[in-house]
């Protein structure tokens, strides 16, 4: 398994973009490749990958940790 971050995932369009950790080029993922919880910007995710119709894609993409938003100090 690989392990990357969501740049982008637009849920209504059922599409979104994975960074990989390695430095790798980014990766395509479809909304149906999500396994169990869903994803969003930031996240981070194990994912396989595989051929789709524009090359190499994200496949069985999985929410290993959900990415934190910054909190206003007092």
């Amino acid at each position: 398994m690989n392990i990357g971050t969501i740049k982008f995932y637009n849920r209504l369009r059922g599409y979104g973009f994975i960074i990989p950790s390695d430095g790798g080029v980014e990766l395509f993922f479809h909304a149906t490749d999500i396994i169990g919880e869903k994803v969003a910007d930031n996240d981070t995710v194990e994912y396989e990958t595989g051929e789709g119709r524009e090359g190499t894609q994200a496949r069985s993409v999985k929410k290993i940790e959900s990415a934190t938003l910054p909190t206003e100090e007092e």
